[in-house]
């Protein structure tokens, strides 16, 4: 049986294209969000909410693994507040950092990591 991952993937992004497709090709099985289509219309924190209730519903196993890319990353930073402490493992690639605007959606997120004085 092949090892699940949860991936989600940058904004627009699909599960069987880049990052994902390169998981299923090492033998992952790879499940998730896509952040298009439906996905990409609803308000942020349904967006977030959905991501939380899939993470417990289905991933919340010590061995179960997350990865998130770019907005994903910031997405699922989102939806794990939301939750008890999580129990399994997370990698986040270029999550976010600065502004990231769509129109379209209206979605306007703006993540400051750190500041530093001078």
């Amino acid at each position: 049986m092949s090892e699940i991952v949860y991936y989600l993937p940058g904004w627009g992004g699909r599960l069987n294209t880049g990052l994902g497709q390169g998981l299923m090709d090492r033998g992952f099985d790879v499940s998730g969000r896509e952040t298009r289509e439906q996905f990409r219309d609803l308000p942020f924190l349904e967006q977030a909410q959905l991501v939380a209730n899939d993470l417990q519903n289905y991933f919340w196993k010590p061995e179960s693994k997350v990865i998130a890319n770019s907005f994903g990353a910031y997405l699922l930073l989102n939806a794990l507040p939301q939750l008890p402490p999580y129990v399994g493992r997370v990698l986040l690639l270029s999550p976010i950092v600065g502004t990231f605007e769509d129109e379209a959606t209206a979605i306007n997120v703006v993540l400051v990591v750190g500041s530093r004085e001078q």
